[in-house]
């Protein structure tokens, strides 16, 4: 399903299989999962402030965000619960919620749910990270020249 996929001819082309309407919430569900992933790594290096070495943080925070994203293991494979505290977290509204949305497996009503998660969570991160930068600019001494 790519656009070049549209553009072969009916017999072998891969037609696009959601409404325009659909598209669209795609398209906002993939800028959502943008700001997320920005809001995200922003709370991240905001930690480092914190720490003593970042190197945990560099190292552990991107394992955990492949695997409870999905991508290393789609989602709807997960067990029930590892499933849903997934998909509930920060980490299933990065690239699982557009992927499935133009996959079709997110629909109808499930729809503005999903996106509003994302935007949950975009607001909860964003405002976080914010707090956390300024908290530990506040306490920052730089020495040297």
């Amino acid at each position: 399903r790519s656009i070049v996929g549209t553009l072969i001819p009916a017999p072998f082309g891969l037609g696009l299989t959601i409404s325009p309407a659909v598209f669209g919430l795609f398209l906002i569900s993939t800028g959502l999962t943008l700001w997320l992933c920005v809001s995200f790594g922003m709370l991240c290096y905001s930690l480092t402030f914190y720490v003593v070495d970042p190197k945990g943080i560099i190292t552990f925070i991107p394992a955990v965000c492949e695997l409870l994203s999905g991508d290393l293991l789609p989602l709807p494979f997960f067990p029930e619960r590892l499933r849903r505290f997934a998909e509930l977290s920060p980490f299933g509204s990065l690239q699982n919620v557009p992927l499935r949305i133009f996959g079709g497996d997110i629909a109808g009503v499930q729809l503005l749910p999903s996106v509003a998660l994302q935007l949950f969570w975009c607001i909860v991160l964003t405002a976080t990270g914010y707090y956390l930068l300024n908290r530990g600019l506040r306490r920052l001494c730089v020495a040297g020249g």
